[in-house]
């Protein structure tokens, strides 16, 4: 027997309030190592909080451009980021 799913309407004057702040700190440095070659390196650290609860993360942030030549170059990067929902 299958049993059918029934998905509720949706009624905007029934969702809850839930204030929340998000606040941030990033910073940045880049690196030309020479004509060909440059990286770029930051760390960004949210902090956020909701409901008496708070939470914080350290997200890297690393990327990286070697150039092939005078048009076109090859670039690579590397993140790690946090959703608190």
């Amino acid at each position: 027997m299958v049993k059918e799913l029934v998905i509720p309407a949706f009624d905007e004057n029934n969702i809850l309030p839930r204030p929340s702040n998000e606040y941030a700190f990033y910073v940045n440095d880049r690196w030309e190592i020479n004509d060909r070659f440059g990286l770029n390196v930051g760390v960004r650290v949210p902090y956020y909080t909701a409901e008496g609860t708070s939470y914080t993360r350290v997200e890297p942030r690393l990327s990286a451009r070697v150039s092939l030549n005078s048009r076109a170059s090859i670039k690579a990067s590397y993140t790690v980021m946090h959703q608190f929902v």
